[in-house]
């Protein structure tokens, strides 16, 4: 039994490792082709911004939440204890520690270097290619977890027993605020499906990134069954607070997507352009050792189009409009 918690323990610290820094993967990736692919430095197509901002919006609320339990106040430290007697009766500080405000912080710092370069031509490419379906989503939880705060704290408050409307504690508000990033974490990469699909390719998802992705999850849910098999028997290993097992599941299907989109639907269009970012790559190397300033030619010669002309087809193609650094 000590050995198997044990390696449950390792094995859930490398998975946490594993997606703190599995993001700026995915930032190296982008950084690497952006300047190649695309004719602004600013521009970020093949990603899509309903997964920038909803991410950046989950961090927001976990950091909001991880603030609320590492500095309780002492309405906070009775209302805890009230609504979890049996299983935490103690804030649990450290694990708060290691497990969210890690993530968070490697989030919100991943989305700051995506946008840092050019801030006010990416911002309004976030802006314009925010999809309706992303922004209702983006609203409807704010507005939700504004609303669980009025009646948590204005509506028919009772000091005495520190409980609002329908027996609401302060403290459910804050829980809430976690319960809305996770479901976030969760519908944050669907719309990165329908991008890759809309630009034909996935050249612009990292790899790396879902391979880190597919790791940390299969190792999550090793993890978990076989802790909870140690514990309570085979057949109830999934019985006990199953969430994040159905996450690492989640995020498994996500991945066996993606990789089903990069290595059968989009292999050859995958191809055709990783040739042409290598050979724009290679070309900016030896225009950079003989002197010559720019991260590649203003001019290149391809076999049928060139590249102004393929940018403007491909962006055309996919409904979407080439920003200038300027804005």
């Amino acid at each position: 039994m000590a050995m198997i918690s044990s390696i449950t323990s390792i094995l859930f610290a490398t998975t946490h490792i594993i997606d703190i820094i599995s993001p700026f993967t995915l930032y190296g990736h982008i950084r690497f082709i952006r300047p190649f692919r695309n004719r602004h430095a600013a521009e970020l197509r093949g990603i899509s911004a309903d997964f920038l901002i909803l991410s950046f919006q989950s961090a927001v609320y976990r950091t909001v939440w991880s603030f609320f339990y590492l500095f309780p106040s002492e309405t906070v430290r009775r209302q805890h204890q009230a609504r979890y007697p049996a299983t935490s009766p103690n804030i649990d500080r450290l694990s708060i520690l290691w497990l969210d405000v890690p993530l968070c912080i490697s989030t919100i710092a991943f989305i700051f270097l995506l946008v840092k370069l050019e801030f006010e031509a990416t911002m309004k490419q976030l802006r314009l290619r925010f999809s309706s379906i992303a922004r209702f989503v983006s609203i409807a939880s704010a507005l939700y977890a504004l609303l669980v705060y009025i009646l948590s704290v204005y509506v028919d408050f009772d000091p005495a027993t520190g409980m609002a409307f329908s027996g609401l504690f302060y403290i459910d508000f804050i829980d809430l605020l976690k319960g809305i990033a996770n479901f976030l974490s969760i519908v944050c990469i669907w719309p990165q499906l329908w991008v890759n699909w809309e630009e034909g390719a996935t050249v612009a998802w990292g790899k790396k990134y879902t391979h880190l992705l597919m790791l940390s999850s299969c190792t999550n849910v090793f993890v978990v069954l076989l802790r909870w098999a140690s514990l309570r028997g085979i057949d109830k290993a999934a019985s006990p607070t199953p969430g994040r097992l159905l996450f690492s599941l989640h995020t498994i299907f996500i991945c066996s997507i993606l990789y089903f989109q990069t290595y059968v639907i989009y292999r050859t269009e995958n191809e055709q352009a990783w040739r042409r970012i290598s050979k724009r790559a290679a070309e900016s190397k030896d225009s950079s050792s003989n002197g010559v300033s720019g991260r590649r030619p203003s001019t290149t010669a391809e076999p049928t189009h060139s590249r102004e002309a393929f940018d403007v087809e491909e962006e055309g193609r996919i409904g979407l409009t080439p920003f200038t650094a300027s804005g």
